[in-house]
This record gives C-alpha cells, structure tokens and sequence, in this order.
C-alpha cells in the first residue's frame, strides 16, 4: 500500500458534483479577453479569474487576489490599451460583483484594501492623462461605497490616498463632516 493515495468516495462525487464542462464566456468578459490577447499572462489570469467567479462555488479568496493581480499589477496595462475607459470601467464591476457577495470578515477587508490600492493607482495613471477623470470618478464612486460599507479606518493604510483624499472627493463625492481635516 506504500505510496498508493486513495481518494474519498465524498471527495470524488463532490468534485464531480462541482465539476463545470464548457463554460461559456460572456460577451464583456470576450470584450476583456479579445483587448489583452497581446498580453498572454494577463490573458491567462483573466480567464482564471473569470472561471473562478463563475463557478457554482466560488473560492472569493482566488477570485479576490486574482482581481488584486489583475488589477494592481496590469493597471498600467488596461490604461494604455485603445478602450482602457470601458475596460477600467468594466473592472470596477467585477469589484462590486465580488464586494456583493457574501463574504468572510478577511476576505472582505482583503477587498476594501485593494480598492484603496486600485484608486491610489488610478490617481497616479489620472495625472499622466492615460485615463479620463471619469474613470477615476467611478472607482470613487465605488470607494464611497466600500467606506459606507464600514471600516472607513482602511484609508490609513496608504499615506498617498490620505493625502489626495480630500481633495479628490472635494469634486465628485460629498465627505462627511467627521471626516474633515
């Protein structure tokens, strides 16, 4: 028996149970896939990613880094594609289609940091007008309603987003007055 591993008959209908044949893409998520098809990496994690949050059941703690990967470490990337306003812009649905979901306590802190991570990143590409004002306002937007969410106390975690914070929102969202410097 050395060196012979059995599988559960649980595991085995389970796995088979979950097992997902041919999923078929959406056309946004061809939209994405078409756009970085010069990026074969990136190609590769967004169609992970795109499995995994499609799954019956997901893993949110996957799906959750593959977006921060995909995210922080392609930003630049999506900024200098031909229709980098739509596809940010589609990014910035993916992240309130995971934030809606029912999440554990880390999972969901892990999601408010990277929208964090994300604006301060988009605030730096925004001043080498790679990306509209826009685009920017709408991951404002959506960081209004992570903050809203709770655990506004994230923020201080990035010296950058602290500093432009207040002036950022001046324009587009209203702060409340407790917030104030």
């Amino acid at each position: 028996m050395s060196g012979v591993i059995k599988t559960s008959e649980a595991l085995k209908v389970n796995l088979a149970e979950t097992f997902v044949a041919g999923y078929e893409f959406s056309e946004q998520e061809k939209f994405i896939l078409s756009a970085v098809e010069k990026h074969p990496l990136l190609e590769k994690r967004m169609r992970t990613f795109f499995l995994e949050l499609n799954h019956p059941f997901p893993n949110f703690t996957e799906v959750i880094e593959a977006y921060r990967w995909i995210t922080l470490e392609n930003m630049w990337v999506f900024a200098d594609l031909e229709e980098s306003d739509k596809l940010l812009k589609l990014l910035g649905e993916y992240f309130m289609q995971i934030f809606s979901q029912k999440l554990d306590i880390p999972q969901r802190n892990r999601l408010r940091q990277t929208i964090f991570n994300v604006l301060e990143l988009l605030y730096k590409i925004m001043q080498s007008s790679k990306i509209s004002d826009e685009v920017f306002n709408s991951f404002l937007d959506i960081t209004e309603t992570v903050l809203a969410d709770g655990n506004p106390g994230l923020m201080e975690a990035s010296s950058s987003l602290k500093n432009m914070w207040p002036i950022s929102v001046k324009t587009s969202v209203s702060v409340p007055e407790s917030s104030k410097c």
